[in-house]
């Protein structure tokens, strides 16, 4: 198994990395500027990845870097793109995938480590104590559109996966190509849960949630 480092908040590098070794599955870690590398050095032949939403239309939103990981799979045809989630993140009245609104988080979550990095190579004589703390300097961080000398960080949370890109979404209530996410209903969804939930010999509640 393979997981990308999923920058700048590492939750593949932590989080993924942690559920599939309490699974026992072994891990091979990536950062994320080796996909096509990893791709042909680790004969990778289908991804799966986790859903924050899915649009009526299919489109999926995820963390950052999602969708180049589509578009890179795109390319190859032995190499299957899916997505993972529950029913809970369908959002039926979301219609097109752009206009879920995509999150910028706070700059510091890239300029933290390197801040860090300088610290600590400062502390064991790695570079001079006269270096730069930090990269780039505050006081050359623009909030707008960068004058010379000026620089702008960018750091939106997630990115959009269109329907073309994905070969299936795999719910816990089905498995569906994105062009059958338009065709679910609060009611489908609803019964479906129910009907699931009563499988296992459960007793469903009056009212299932769904996004």
């Amino acid at each position: 198994m393979v997981s990308k480092e999923t920058r700048p908040r590492s939750q593949g590098y932590r989080i993924t990395t942690w559920e599939l070794s309490r699974a026992g599955v072994p891990v091979i870690i990536i950062t994320d500027n080796m996909i096509t590398q990893a791709f042909k050095k680790l004969d990778v032949n289908k991804i799966v990845l986790g859903v924050d939403r899915v649009a009526r239309d299919g489109s999926v939103a995820n963390k950052i870097g999602s969708t180049d990981i589509a578009r890179i799979a795109s390319f190859y045809d032995d190499i299957h793109f899916y997505y993972s989630t529950s029913y809970s993140t369908i959002d039926l009245e979301t219609y097109k995938g752009e206009n879920i609104p995509i999150e910028e988080r706070d700059i510091g979550e890239i300029t933290e480590p390197y801040l860090l990095d300088a610290k600590y190579k400062k502390e064991k004589g790695i570079i001079s104590k006269n270096a730069l703390d930090e990269w780039p300097p505050k006081n050359k961080i623009s909030e707008k559109i960068p004058e010379k000398g000026e620089f702008l960080l960018y750091n939106p949370a997630f990115d959009l996966t269109p329907p073309r890109l994905i070969d299936l979404i795999i719910l816990d209530i089905g498995v569906m190509a994105p062009d059958q996410i338009k065709t679910l209903t609060p009611e489908s969804i609803q019964s479906e849960v129910r009907s699931r939930i009563e499988k296992w010999g459960l007793v469903p509640p009056n009212y299932i949630k769904f996004y």
